[in-house]
């Protein structure tokens, strides 16, 4: 089950499967980080994550369940001001990350959204409300920036741009 979500964080940036590679799990404080280290390039791919958040290749993506369209969101770190997730587009294309998350014409955001790791390296939190008829959902951040430290410690940068 860890290798199949493994494998679906990893392709969400056009990374191969995981099979016919050597799978690294540790665990940072409440963050997991897993390194994929393919048996033949020797090319390494890796993942930090905690629940619905997850760190690739530079960018943290927070998961809603899929049918909500997360297009219009906002976002605040902390208790800073809220700013919206479509700041960051642009960014987000140089780092690789897709366009869309889903096929679905209706809702191509898929209950995704997706920011920018360089924006919240400090913060300790970040609550994020995909429309103005909902509550925001608070995620916790804090020790994010030391579990993609150790990951990078260990030969894979999740938080480096691919």
């Amino acid at each position: 089950m860890l290798l199949a979500l493994l494998a679906a964080g990893l392709s969400l940036f056009g990374h191969a499967s995981t099979k016919g590679a050597a799978i690294e799990r540790h665990r940072f404080d409440k963050w997991t980080y897993e390194i994929a280290t393919d048996r033949f390039t020797g090319g390494k791919s890796c993942v930090v994550r905690r629940g619905d958040v997850s760190l690739v290749n530079g960018v943290v993506t927070f998961r809603f369940k899929p049918d909500l369209d997360t297009a219009a969101a906002w976002y605040r770190l902390d208790e800073a001001v809220a700013r919206p997730v479509s700041d960051y587009t642009l960014e987000l294309r140089r780092a690789g990350a897709p366009p869309v998350a889903s096929d679905d014409l209706a809702n191509p955001s898929g209950g995704l959204v997706r920011l920018p790791f360089s924006a919240m390296k400090s913060a300790s939190k970040i609550a994020i409300r995909i429309d103005e008829r909902r509550s925001a959902r608070t995620f916790k951040l804090a020790g994010l920036a030391l579990a993609a430290s150790a990951s990078a410690a260990k030969g894979c940068d999740p938080a480096g741009a691919r």
